[in-house]
């Protein structure tokens, strides 16, 4: 901090570092890098049950108690089969508010850059910019808005689908991980 003053020094807190210190004290100049790697992307971190979802969202309260930049990793898509549906569309606005309220100055919303037009990539792209900007923004004109202007006379058979994936995920006991297998993720 000293030595380096006026610059800020980005750290990951990642697998086995996402958990904060319980005696080191982050300097003023260095921004954790969260990487929320592990949660169940089905429902906001607030709001689910499992256990390294819940310790994600503990972890976020402690290495917020300790820094005034906490910057987030997230992630959007299954990294196990891009073009494969990651119905998570109704947790992210949440997850947004989630981050702001622990202090995050800023958001990676890792997606599914190599399965292009996959999975929803320009809805949830689009999605994320607007609540980034402001995560109170209702969703469902935002979704009206995009379908129609991006599937235009396709947009109902679109949401539609769009639609019976989030139901079938959220009727699901299942979690929804970043890694599922597309085959055992739709087998419930």
């Amino acid at each position: 901090e000293k030595e380096f003053p006026g610059k800020i020094i980005e750290t990951l807190a990642y697998t086995y570092t996402r958990k904060p210190p319980k005696k080191t004290r982050v300097r003023h100049n260095v921004m954790p890098c969260l990487c929320v790697i592990e949660c169940d992307y089905a429902r906001p971190i607030p709001e689910s049950a499992e256990r390294d979802t819940v310790d994600m969202a503990d972890y976020f309260r402690a290495w917020s108690a300790q820094t005034d930049m906490l910057y987030v990793w997230d992630y959007t898509t299954n990294f196990r089969h891009y073009p494969h549906a990651m119905p998570n569309v109704y947790a992210l606005q949440g997850n947004l508010k989630f981050f702001r309220e622990n202090k995050a100055v800023g958001v990676l919303a890792q997606g599914a850059y190599q399965g292009r037009h996959a999975d929803f990539a320009e809805l949830k792209t689009w999605l994320l910019a607007k609540w980034m900007w402001n995560p109170d923004l209702e969703m469902k004109p935002l979704l009206d808005r995009f379908f129609a202007g991006y599937y235009g006379k396709a947009a109902r058979y679109a949401r539609a689908y769009f639609e019976k994936l989030h139901e079938h995920q959220r009727r699901s006991a299942r979690p929804l991980r970043i890694y599922d297998d597309p085959g055992e993720s739709c087998a419930d």
